[in-house]
């Protein structure tokens, strides 16, 4: 991975981490012992979903 990893946790230590080289995020759940990865996926599809604006 080219990037640093971006890692969120809530009160409850279960933690989301997005790890991203020049075209792909891999997004990793973990709570407890248990942990789900999803990817490759392409970071453009997540960057539209984040810049979508939503009509009023």
């Amino acid at each position: 991975m080219s990037k640093l990893p971006l890692e969120l946790s809530d009160r409850d230590n279960d933690s989301l981490t997005l790890q991203a080289d020049g075209e792909s995020v891999w997004v990793t759940c973990t709570s407890g012992a248990d942990e789900v990865t999803v990817g490759a996926v392409e970071k453009d599809e997540i960057l539209d979903w984040l810049t979508e604006t939503t009509p009023n």
